[in-house]
């Protein structure tokens, strides 16, 4: 990975700004404060995002502003790279907003989380470490901080070892030495657990051979009742067959006691019809004789007189309607002359000539019109007196007509009547037939009814026999039912013991499997204890020796180079605990100047950072590392050192963060930031 810009907006110091990181060796120059730290963290907060207690968005979002973001531009593996991340404020918090990655021109745009997971791909850091708040791996190869350095340097050995542990991607054997513990105690547990649940075996083995025994004793109860049962069911089934044939001849008895209701029914029925119709026999003769002098009585009317009153009737309708109309026109003519004479009267001036009419001309057309309207109204007076004579005369007629009408409908009356007096007659004849058929039904029935009742005579006193054996029936069917219900009862019993015993003896397998597997899980345990627990633990220990042996000599070499002063020499313990010997006699890191605890520390960082790389091999971070303030408290001599260290480090970028303008003079690139007024500020 190499690094080639970074845009940053709202970022700490930093309101509007870009860089640009040429390859090489780089210097981050400036005053204490000027910033330069600032860019580091924005550089790993574009790679991770922000992390809880070491790298918070309160304190990466510029004072007073709600938004901000960085945009670093990278190169890993000849790809190029370019990642956005943003901030926001909601209320009191700052949070990480959506941003996105460009990898070789493809962009994708995703969630802070799914952004880290990209990065971690990216740059070959193991998958477990998406979900660890810290990139141990980052900052122990790329950057740390100095105060992050030196920490390590003094905190406790356990810790440090933790630490190193999950460095170096070595943590799995620890956790394996203690999960194998957790496994075997777990395997304790459950041997305890089992123990206990099988503690009563013995005790479950003759409740179960007891249990077995009353089953076998129940069985010979069994036994000797079903014959007596089966005994009781053969004399139920005879008796049944003996009840069976008796209720056939009470169905017998039934079926004639029923035939012979019926037939009494049907008597009386027949008896109720004869009487019925004779009856009715008689009431038809009567209404035949009546209806008979009804017709006769009849005459007809004469049709030439009712056709001489319709053809009147219709001769003085029609003088009613033209008298009607002249009086109309009568009527309409005096109104006319009447309107006429008022209109001439009160008529002063001609509308035509519009001259003045004379009295002389409006007296004659007066009297012109009185003329006209006393002829209509002696023309009205006359016709109506006509038209009075004429509803008088049609007012008769009308009435004779209505009368002939009547009698032409009691005639249809009577000519139904007439038909009917056939029908009557007819029905008469048929009646007479029907009770003659009667009576002889009568006599059958009477008969069939005599030959039944000889029958249920004949069949005596079968209901008194059916009482007797149904009696000793029921009674068998009882001693069956009892003998059923203590063979059921028995069987059930014997059921629910076989049941137990049947239960008891899967728990009883079930309890020699248990035991069987407490030995399983005790030898398990003693491997896991004995054997495994001590394996893991002995491979990390070759492993961890492996990796303290090269770390001490890088550790010790790049310390020869940092600090040439023969009194004073450095070694790691197999903890990775620098020990210090000052004159042949150890001595404390605090004991230390502050240019000799930097030298320990920067010595640490750079064996640390070699070692890294050649043990996790998959990590694209190779090429660049960057040192936050690594020559606090150094001499000008030591400071000289630095130049050498460069050369030997053989990185492609190198980053410096540092106040000391000496090294100006041995790296290749120099970035000078400053402070002011508005923030911090990049000059090239």
């Amino acid at each position: 990975m190499l690094l080639k810009s970074l845009a940053l907006k709202n970022i700490r110091s930093y309101t509007d700004h870009s860089m640009e990181f040429p390859s090489g060796s780089v210097l981050l120059a400036g005053d204490i404060g000027a910033g330069k730290s600032s860019i580091l963290y924005a550089v790993e907060f574009a790679l991770f995002g922000i992390k809880r207690g070491e790298l918070s968005g309160q304190m990466l979002l510029r004072h007073g502003k709600n938004e901000g973001h960085a945009e670093l531009a990278l190169e890993v593996e000849g790809k190029e790279v370019i990642i956005k991340r943003t901030l926001k404020r909601i209320r009191d918090e700052v949070k990480q907003d959506s941003g996105y990655i460009i990898i070789g021109g493809r962009k994708k745009e995703g969630s802070p989380t799914e952004l880290r997971a990209e990065v971690l791909s990216l740059l070959g850091y193991p998958k477990e470490l998406l979900n660890r708040p810290n990139d141990l791996l980052y900052r122990f190869t790329v950057y740390t901080p100095q105060e992050e350095m030196k920490a390590i340097l003094t905190e406790d050995k356990d810790a440090r070892l933790d630490t190193l542990r999950k460095v170096f991607n070595i943590d799995k054997y620890k956790n394996i030495a203690s999960n194998s513990s957790i496994i075997a105690k777990d395997l304790r547990d459950k041997r305890k657990l089992i123990e206990a649940r099988i503690s009563d075996l013995q005790e479950k083995i003759k409740l179960k051979e007891s249990l077995e025994g009353e089953s076998a004793k129940l069985g010979e109860k069994i036994s000797e009742k079903k014959p007596l049962k089966e005994e009781a069911s053969r004399c139920v089934a005879l008796m049944k067959d003996a009840v069976s044939e008796v209720e056939g001849n009470i169905r017998i008895l039934m079926e004639l006691r029923k035939d012979m209701a019926s037939c009494e029914v049907e008597l009386a029925n027949m008896v109720q019809l004869k009487k019925k119709g004779a009856n009715e026999a008689e009431s038809l003769s009567k209404e035949i004789e009546t209806l008979q002098r009804e017709v006769e009585s009849f005459s007809d009317i004469v049709a030439d007189e009712k056709q001489s009153i319709e053809k009147l009737v219709q001769e003085l309708e029609h003088k009613s309607r033209n008298i009607i109309t002249l009086l109309s026109q009568l009527k309409t003519e005096k109104s006319i002359s009447e309107k006429t004479r008022k209109n001439i009267i009160e008529l002063e001036t001609c509308p035509t000539c519009l001259q003045n009419v004379p009295h002389e001309h409006k007296g004659s057309i007066a009297s012109r019109e009185d003329e006209k309207i006393r002829e209509a109204a002696r023309k009205i007076a006359e016709n109506e007196d006509d038209m009075k004579a004429i509803e008088e005369r049609l007012k008769k007629e009308k009435l004779k007509l209505e009368e002939i009408r009547k009698r032409e409908t009691r005639k249809a009356v009577i000519k139904v009547k007439a038909q009917s007096l056939n029908a009557l007659k007819e029905r008469h004849g048929k009646l007479s037939l029907e009770l003659d058929l009667l009576r002889e039904k009568i006599r059958i029935a009477d008969s069939r009814k005599n030959v039944i009742s000889g029958k249920i005579n004949g069949l005596g006193d079968i209901e008194e026999n059916y009482k007797k054996i149904k009696k000793d029936l029921d009674a068998m069917i009882q001693k069956e039912r009892a003998l059923e219900l203590e063979l059921v009862s028995l069987e059930k019993q014997n059921e629910g013991i076989l049941k137990q015993a049947e239960s008891l003896r899967n728990e009883v397998e079930e309890k020699k499997k248990l035991k069987e597997k407490i030995q399983r899980y005790s030898d398990l345990q003693n491997w896991l204890d004995d054997f495994f627990v001590n394996l893991a633990n002995t491979m990390e220990r070759h492993v961890m020796a492996k990796i303290q042996l090269e770390f001490n000599e890088l550790f010790q070499r790049w310390f020869g180079v940092l600090l040439e002063d023969e009194s004073i020499s450095v070694r790691l313990d197999d903890e990775f605990t620098p020990i210090i010997a000052q004159n042949g006699y150890e001595s404390s890191i605090g004991n230390l100047s502050g240019g000799e605890k930097t030298s320990v520390a920067l010595s640490y960082r750079l064996a640390l950072n070699r070692v890294i790389n050649d043990v996790v091999s998959t990590i694209n971070t190779k090429d660049i590392i960057i040192l936050d303030e690594p020559t606090d408290g150094f001499s000008s001599e030591q400071l000289d050192k630095v130049r050498e260290v460069l050369d030997q480090l053989s990185m492609k970028q190198v980053i410096i963060v540092s106040h000391e303008s000496k090294i100006e003079s041995f790296v290749d690139h120099v970035i000078r930031i400053s402070k002011g007024d508005n923030g911090s500020e990049i000059i090239a």
